[in-house]
């Protein structure tokens, strides 16, 4: 189980995707998001580490939550599945 951030287009329609591998992570990001309208190659994929921070609120204080953690916090544990959408 590994943890990726997929990018489109300059960052929009991001999200943090936890799958096996980066290939399926890729295909299951073009799947959810009814493709794209543009290149394959326009898709950044990073791979993250467990504990790469993300900031789930930033309203007064700044909280943040690792990949794992938001993982844990799921009920359904199936790979690949999107973790959240991100906001750059």
């Amino acid at each position: 189980m590994r943890y990726f951030e997929v990018l489109y287009g300059g960052g929009y329609e991001g999200r943090l995707i936890v799958a096996n591998n980066k290939y399926e992570a890729t295909g299951y990001y073009l799947i959810e998001t009814d493709g794209i309208d543009g290149y394959i190659s326009e898709v950044d994929i990073v791979e993250l580490k467990n504990d790469h921070p993300i900031k789930v609120s930033s309203v007064g204080i700044p909280v943040y939550k690792t990949v794992e953690e938001l993982y844990e916090e799921m009920e359904n544990k199936q790979l690949p599945q999107t973790i959240c959408k991100l906001i750059q």
